[in-house]
């Protein structure tokens, strides 16, 4: 990875106000600053290299360090307009001091460097991809655009391989040592020395077990436990396989099952056991270049648990099933447990018959925590921009994307979840900062593969979609090996 220089005392200016140091940390909640809280000041000395940072003595005129450019007067963009492009997008006014800090700071930037950036929801998830390589093939417009795309889409990486990203390595104002930029989206994005795509805020927690609170009581276990076992590091395999024996039933002793222990999708559960045991599909080496984990120790023992496990508890289809399945049934109280992503809590599952809660996947005995994958939004600019284009929309939106003055390391990622996991706030508190600490992440490298992202790759038919059937997961391998290698060796330019 090229190593930016001008970043030091830029990304100063970027992340804090003048004197203002980080207060707290999602890892410790207790000392992060609240809405109704003043942060903690304490002086800041550190002397680092880079664009002239000139502070502002008429505080009450402009609290904020000044950027000033070459020509010793403050950066000036002309007046350029952003768009953020998404799906999402909904103008909000703010409703806590947070947001309305978090304003007051953006509307100060956009004044002072002369730009405004403006969200716009002008896509889908599905079609976010296609709208993108679309654009830049027709070469582009005259507007200035940093698009928001999924990685989870074929397209996606088609556009990365294809070069229609532009290297944002190359782009002086991005410190990607910063703290802010989501790593997993970094190394999902890198080729080489170049990095196509960023993500300046917390990877989005994903994938864990639903559990239901009925079931585990029916059967004299205290659902609270799941959450003790967590924190203790004692929720396992073992513990799963444990519980999962206890909940199903055969309530007539006629032989047929009639209270299955769980129901996943198989796309969910056979990653999930991967990445719990520090497996991966795909790796990404120090130089940058592709390569398969499918047959590594850590993959292959991952692997055959999942298969047992769902052989033995998990709820099958019937023929004329729907494919998602598995969400009714978790949904109705048919099962006690469903791999499933975090979303699913305030969509789905909010009309779930009952109180349900969530824990990560658990962990195999030896590992030293709850590893999970990451499938983050990642946010690009057109390869087709000028340097100068790219550079003046790079400024404005690392300076967007700053963490708050006086809220440095506030977790406002959490607040949305509470709703949806308003029955077992636990979930939100103990289970999500888990899915979300880098330190126990690691990206869908699979997923930067267009052969070998979606339904047609590993992702479906190519692998997630032979398990649980005649093949043994060795038989698998040797069946998908060759073409796998093929797919890595074309992405990785053989």
């Amino acid at each position: 990875m090229k190593q930016l220089k001008k970043v030091g005392a830029l990304m100063l200016a970027f992340s804090m106000v003048v004197g203002i140091a980080a207060c707290g940390s999602e890892k410790d909640p207790v000392d992060t600053p609240k809405a109704n809280q003043e942060p903690q000041i304490i002086a800041n000395n550190d002397k680092e290299e880079g664009p002239e940072i000139v502070s502002n003595n008429d505080a009450q005129a402009d609290p904020y360090e000044i950027i000033k450019g070459k020509d010793g007067k403050p950066m000036n963009l002309g007046g350029m307009e952003i768009f953020i492009s998404d799906w999402f997008y909904s103008e909000q006014e703010p409703t806590n001091a947070y947001q309305e800090e978090q304003k007051a700071w953006r509307d100060w930037i956009q004044e002072t460097y002369n730009f405004k950036i403006t969200g716009r929801a002008d896509t889908t998830w599905g079609n976010c991809s296609d709208d993108y390589v679309k654009y830049v093939e027709g070469g582009g417009s005259d507007e200035n655009i940093i698009f928001t795309i999924h990685p989870l889409v074929a397209t996606a990486a088609k556009a990365m391989g294809q070069g229609l990203m532009y290297d944002l390595a190359s782009i002086d104002w991005l410190n990607f040592d910063d703290e802010k930029w989501d790593r997993d989206v970094m190394e999902f994005s890198t080729r080489g020395e170049k990095i196509y795509a960023m993500r300046a805020e917390a990877s989005e927690p994903r994938n864990g077990i639903y559990f239901n609170y009925r079931i585990l009581e029916e059967a004299n276990i205290n659902p609270e436990d799941l959450y003790k076992w967590q924190a203790e590091g004692t929720w396992t395999w073992d513990k799963f396989e444990e519980i999962c024996e206890k909940v199903q039933k055969d309530t007539d002793n006629d032989g047929v099952i009639d209270q299955y222990a769980m129901c996943n999708f198989a796309s969910y559960f056979y990653p999930s056991a991967v990445w719990s045991n520090k497996g991966a599909y795909i790796g990404l080496d120090e130089n940058g270049q592709l390569y398969s984990r499918l047959e590594s120790k850590e993959t292959m023992d991952a692997l055959k648990w999942a298969d047992d496990m769902m052989k033995k508890y998990n709820k099958p289809n019937t023929e004329d099933g729907a494919w998602n399945y598995f969400i009714s049934e978790f949904q109705n109280g048919k099962v006690c447990f469903m791999d499933h992503q975090t979303y699913l809590a305030g969509q789905d599952l909010k009309t779930c018959v009952d109180k349900f809660g969530f824990v990560c996947f658990p962990k195999p005995e030896g590992v030293d925590g709850y590893y999970a994958w990451t499938e983050n939004n990642m946010m690009v600019i057109p390869a087709t921009y000028s340097a100068e284009k790219a550079e003046k929309i790079a400024f404005a939106y690392n300076l967007w994307t700053a963490p708050v003055p006086g809220y440095e390391g506030y977790p406002a990622w959490k607040f949305s979840y509470y709703n949806n996991f308003k029955d077992s706030p636990k979930a939100v508190d103990e289970t999500l900062p888990r899915l979300v600490d880098p330190q126990f992440t690691a990206p869908r490298m699979d997923y930067s593969v267009a052969e070998l992202c979606g339904d047609t790759g590993l992702h479906g038919e190519l692998l997630n979609w032979k398990f649980g059937k005649d093949q043994t997961i060795a038989e698998i391998m040797d069946e998908i090996r060759g073409t796998v290698q093929g797919y890595l060796d074309k992405a990785n330019g053989k």
